[in-house]
């Protein structure tokens, strides 16, 4: 394509103005938004846009356009019962077929019926009642607002937000009366943070409605600040200190139910205990805000950010740590953990049936789909693939997320190129979003 054909930035402004409330929305370089309707992607980034100020649809250059968030989207993908997470960390909702001992075949709306290397998988989590993705990152500050004082404190690097010294940074979300906010901290010397969930926007220090867990040298807590009445009320403290945590991290994981008022709190994948709101109304806000209160030589990063949909009526126990990874787990929604070697699968009837040896018994144990909260598999001789393969990200109905190094979008379909995989064809309408991969941030400059 001769490069005179590509529209220029002043054109895409005037897309933007023309038609800014309708169709895809596409997110450029340097944050501008335009509007128009997605006619193709092509392998190599470059995205054709449909608008009325061209007969023909017009070209964009591949590093000029970071996502691409679809308006028109199939309703399949609520028919998976499971969530299969791949040896590189990304997902994709499903069914599962079969299981033996070299393949796992998984029926997927995305992607059909799929053979899967067992080698190229991490884990399955079944369960009809899976958390509905609604975001994860971070990948740069898009979306992200930081407090204008102290926004030069936060540097956005490989998947994290890290923060020197104090500051706190925001994001608006569409949360359900049901949700999880998960994420990883770490430190450098000792942790000093604050997480706010189903906030409102206030001028600093007002008083609002809303959740909060702080934690510091002196522990864990989580809080409830209402607008009217007792301001401040606590929840549950917690005397887990921050030297209990290896390698100065932990992965915390709140759930939250404002309709029954329930708090569920897990850390590195172990429930710490089961809460209710004191107050009679739970907050209604949509804002999720990390702060940071430590000193001027202090760090902290955020990484692994992720928040769900939650239906808190029969859902499983969330995957706990899996334990030996030379060997398959499986983990029982009783919180059971066996270690040894997934044989297979079986139907008995309609549920599938699990066939798990462990090294403590003669005979294999049959374990029904329903009593199941994980399956890990044992890591391949290496150690995992590098999570950061893939110059696309694809994000799927139903909690999925595919990272592939070619992908190209016709009106019906999406064909890719996965690390694992190999070469994939999808449902267009399964498709959510488009994303190119960041480049990698320099180095901040040493301050004078």
């Amino acid at each position: 394509m001769n490069p005179s054909d590509f529209l220029t930035f002043s054109a895409l402004l005037g897309i933007a103005f023309a038609t800014a409330a309708r169709g895809d929305s596409l997110i450029l370089t340097g944050d501008e938004r335009i509007s128009g309707t997605v006619r193709a992607i092509n392998p190599d980034g470059t995205v054709l846009l449909d608008t009325p100020l061209s007969p023909d649809p017009v070209a964009l250059k591949a590093d000029s356009v970071r996502k691409v968030l679809f308006s028109e989207t199939s309703a399949a993908g609520g028919d998976a019962n499971c969530l299969v997470t791949l040896a590189n960390g990304d997902t994709l909702p499903g069914t599962i077929e079969g299981i033996d001992a070299k393949t796992i075949t998984l029926i997927s709306s995305s992607t059909g019926k799929l053979a899967v290397p067992r080698s190229a998988v991490a884990s399955i989590q079944p369960g009809g009642d899976q958390p509905v993705l609604i975001y994860a990152g971070p990948e740069g500050f898009d979306g992200w607002v930081r407090d204008r004082e102290t926004s030069d404190q936060w540097v956005s690097e490989k998947g994290a937000f890290r923060v020197e010294g104090k500051g706190s940074i925001s994001r608006k979300l569409d949360l359900p009366d049901g949700f999880i906010v998960r994420f990883k901290v770490a430190w450098r010397n000792s942790p000093n943070l604050k997480v706010s969930m189903a906030a409102t926007e206030t001028a600093d220090g007002e008083e609002q409605d809303r959740y909060y867990l702080t934690f510091n040298p002196a522990g864990m807590e989580i809080k409830r600040e209402t607008a009217t009445g007792k301001r401040f009320q606590s929840i549950i403290t917690l005397n887990r200190l921050p030297q209990q945590f290896d390698g100065r991290q932990v992965t915390v994981e709140l759930r939250i139910d404002r309709k029954s008022k329930e708090i569920q709190l897990w850390l590195n994948g172990e429930s710490e205990g089961r809460w209710q709101d004191p107050m009679a109304s739970p907050p209604d806000g949509n804002l999720l805000v990390f702060s940071s209160s430590a000193g001027e030589n202090e760090m902290q990063t955020f990484s692994d950010i992720g928040v769900y949909e939650w239906n808190n009526k029969n859902s499983r126990r969330p995957a706990g740590e899996r334990g030996d990874r030379t060997k398959d787990a499986l983990l029982s929604v009783e919180g059971e953990r066996f270690g040894g070697s997934l044989l297979e699968t079986r139907k008995n009837g309609a549920e599938t049936v699990y066939v798990f040896k462990n090294a403590f018994q003669e005979q294999a144990i049959e374990v029904p789909e329903s009593a199941v909260s994980a399956i890990y598999f044992a890591e391949p001789e290496g150690g995992s693939p590098d999570r950061d393969k893939g110059l696309f990200s694809l994000k799927l109905q139903g909690g999925g997320v595919l990272r592939v190094s070619e992908c190209g979008f016709t009106p019906d379909e999406v064909e890719a190129v996965h690390p694992l995989l190999g070469k994939l064809r999808l449902k267009r309408g399964i498709v959510t979003a488009f994303e190119r991969k960041a480049a990698e941030p320099k180095e901040r400059k040493e301050k004078s």
